[in-house]
């Protein structure tokens, strides 16, 4: 995808950032209820991607001036040259950060959307093919993916060997997040009190269950779940529930869960409150810590330290040795390849 960087012209000429004209545009396509994917990816900011079969699948977001006012999204598929080779639009919603997510599978992408057919599959010629959920509850398998979930009818899950998605069995109740690894193994934080937190596992998410204590002190909460790259993590904090101070990441060997875990000290991290860490596993089994609105850190031998985003409130999503980076309120998608050393424009949505 290197052609991506270079071949794409602007999507218009010195326009960076966000204008007067540019913020009364976006408002006006977010109320128009008939608005083209053209017409959402010109005013919108981008809010996700995905690479795959040398083709980049991006959605993107236009917003009201209002936070209860509407919103609606887009995506749009591009080939290597940055060239539009499909699109398509979300309908018109009045939900505060109804986001649009792709994940790259074997054979094209995944779609979850969040209105209509939450789910649809874009295979890399753009055809759109829509998946629909069996209410015929099934184990996980390896290499499924965690796709939606609801109070009333429990998770879902999505297999790209046939396309098909199913509803996993009925999981116990859960405190915190529940995840799914790429054995098809489910994880989830079963409790926590102030003197202990468990997390709990099970293949396929069929039962039984097994029950893991993370370690932690009087007083600590968890911050999340994360099970990638064949490890499993959880950030865990102290303090006021509303000025929470990461203290630990215990991360553990998801094939080797009886190995206990080992805690990861979070030394030159330096968010102000870690409301909502996000961590990214890499392929050597470094972490990659972001917050929201508030930096990141990359894992080196003498404990994190600070990526430079391009953006002090960007948004990485890691897919192999490629970094994304998307802002919340800005027109460009950043793409770094040295573990964000440098960031480049992807030059995308271009004139298409």
């Amino acid at each position: 995808m290197a052609g991506l960087l270079t071949a794409v012209a602007g999507c218009a000429s010195g326009e960076v950032g966000l204008g007067p004209s540019a913020d009364q545009r976006e408002h006006r396509v977010a109320a128009d209820p008939h608005a083209t994917a053209a017409e959402v990816v010109r005013a919108g900011h981008p809010v996700d991607v995905a690479e795959a079969h040398d083709r980049t699948l991006v959605t993107y977001r236009v917003e009201s001036d209002d936070d209860e006012g509407p919103q609606r999204g887009a995506w749009r598929l591009y080939d290597e040259a940055g060239k539009r080779l499909a699109d398509g639009t979300f309908a018109q919603v009045r939900e505060q950060d109804a986001i649009a997510r792709v994940e790259p599978v074997p054979d094209g992408f995944l779609l979850r959307g969040y209105t209509g057919a939450r789910l649809q599959h874009v295979d890399p010629d753009g055809t759109l093919s829509p998946v629909a959920v069996s209410h015929s509850a099934a184990p996980a398998r390896p290499g499924d993916l965690l796709v939606e979930a609801s109070d009333d009818s429990g998770f879902s899950v999505y297999t790209p060997a046939d396309r098909s998605a199913h509803r996993l069995p009925r999981i116990p109740d859960a405190s915190g997040a529940v995840v799914l690894d790429d054995r098809g193994t489910v994880w989830l934080v079963r409790t926590w009190t102030r003197t202990r937190i468990v997390v709990a596992h099970s293949a396929g998410g069929a039962g039984p269950w097994h029950d893991l204590v993370v370690p932690s002190r009087r007083g600590d909460y968890p911050m999340g779940l994360t099970a990638a790259g064949g490890h499993v993590v959880v950030p865990v904090a102290h303090g006021p529930d509303d000025a929470p101070r990461l203290r630990a990441l215990e991360v553990l060997d998801a094939a080797r869960p009886d190995a206990g875990w080992r805690a990861v000290d979070p030394d030159g991290i330096t968010f102000r409150h870690a409301l909502e860490p996000v961590v990214h596993v890499l392929a050597d089994g470094r972490l990659l810590v972001g917050e929201p609105m508030e930096d990141a850190w990359l894992q080196a031998d003498d404990g994190f330290t600070r990526v430079d985003l391009p953006d002090p409130w960007a948004a990485i999503k890691v897919q192999g040795d490629r970094w994304f980076a998307t802002q919340p309120k800005g027109r460009r998608l950043w793409v770094s390849t040295d573990e964000g050393a440098s960031w480049s424009d992807s030059r995308l949505p271009g004139s298409g």
